[in-house]
């Protein structure tokens, strides 16, 4: 009956099991993320040696990634219509 009273109140005996899970996934997602943005920017060195106006680039997509967003989400308070009604 142990076992069954265990399953009931929804205790797992595999906790150890699910936290290495999730300690594993969070390095591995971290690894990759380190490993991305390495080779970001590895490759930004190697295109503002051939293209001279990448940084001016760069530094306008920000603001056209700025207004994007915020566009985004005018867009989906209106068309919600709830999130405004908290202003």
């Amino acid at each position: 009956m142990k076992g069954s009273r265990t399953a009931q109140h929804g205790l797992n005996r595999s906790l150890p099991t699910e936290y290495s899970h999730v300690l594993c996934f969070s390095i591995g997602l971290d690894m990759a993320l380190v490993t991305v943005g390495a080779v970001a920017a590895h490759s930004v060195l190697h295109v503002t040696k051939r293209w001279t106006r990448f940084s001016t680039f760069a530094r306008r997509s920000l603001y056209f990634s700025s207004v994007l967003i915020i566009a985004v989400g005018v867009y989906l308070g209106f068309r919600d219509g709830r999130g405004w009604r908290l202003i």
